[in-house]
């Protein structure tokens, strides 16, 4: 009898363990989720706010990196600029952040990146000459 006791009181304090893993697993994702969010949002309306200081759009390669993709997107969804990519991308004006940026100012929205193959965070910005922050 007594050593049923004790499985069942490890199984109960293991399960508990694994329980309280996996919530605090969960709790810790979204509120780094949360967070990276909000950094790339001030990120993109910092960088939204230097661009009429900038020469050419070139110079937002001196911003990317580290994980940090930097795309201007014209008014037509034609790409001016992509800080990962070289040579042609195909037209982003189908893409829900663009269009929500295009309407509103600013867009999201996360999807798998069919250029870098893993799921993205995207944040767009309206900039002032109505060209696009991504």
């Amino acid at each position: 009898m007594e050593a049923k006791i004790n499985s069942r009181l490890l199984l109960i304090g293991i399960l508990s363990m694994i329980l309280t893993m996996l919530l605090s697993t969960f709790a810790f994702h979204a509120a780094f989720s949360k967070q990276s969010k909000k950094d790339i949002q001030v990120t993109a309306n910092i960088l939204s706010q230097s661009y009429r200081y900038i020469d050419k759009l070139e110079d937002f390669e001196s911003f990317a990196g580290d994980g940090l993709r930097i795309t201007a997107v014209g008014t037509n969804g034609e790409i001016l600029f992509d800080s990962e990519v070289d040579g042609k991308l195909e037209n982003h004006m189908t893409r829900p952040e663009i269009i929500s940026a295009m309407q509103n100012g600013t867009g999201e929205d996360i999807r798998t990146s069919t250029t870098m193959g893993y799921n993205t965070y995207y944040y767009a910005v309206k900039l002032d000459d109505g060209n696009i922050l991504r």
